[in-house]
C-alpha cells in the first residue's frame, strides 16, 4: 500500500473516530438519566437484544462485541425508519460493554 493511500486511510480513521466521539457526546447531553448513562428505548429491539450484550460482555467476547457495535451503525438509518430513533442509546450501550469486557486494555 502507498503511502499516500495510508495516510488517507488514517485520516479516515480519525474522521469516522470523531464522528463517534461527537455522538456520544450529543447523546449524553440529550438523553441522560440522573446517573449520567443514556437511556436505551429496549422495547424497540429484540427481546432477548440486552441479554445477548450483556453475554457476550461477560464472556469478554470482544470480536463480536465490536461487530454488534458495527452491525448497529450500519442498521442506523433502517432504525430511524422503523422507530424515530438512532441507535446511538444502544451503541453507548454497547460501547460501555466493551470497556466493562476489558476491550480497550
Amino acid at each position: 500500500m502507498s503511502t499516500t493511500r495510508r495516510r488517507a486511510s488514517a485520516a479516515l480513521v480519525v474522521v469516522l473516530a470523531l464522528g463517534v466521539v461527537v455522538a456520544f457526546w450529543l447523546v449524553g447531553r440529550f438523553t441522560s438519566t440522573a446517573s449520567g448513562s443514556a437511556v436505551v428505548p429496549w422495547s424497540d429491539y429484540a427481546p432477548s437484544l440486552q441479554r445477548q450484550v450483556d453475554g457476550l460482555a461477560a464472556a469478554g467476547d470482544c470480536l463480536n462485541l465490536h461487530g454488534l457495535f458495527d452491525q448497529l451503525y450500519e442498521d442506523n438509518a433502517a432504525t430511524i425508519a422503523r422507530t424515530g430513533h438512532t441507535n446511538v442509546a444502544l451503541m453507548l450501550y454497547v460501547y460501555g460493554a466493551l470497556g466493562g469486557a476489558g476491550c480497550y486494555r
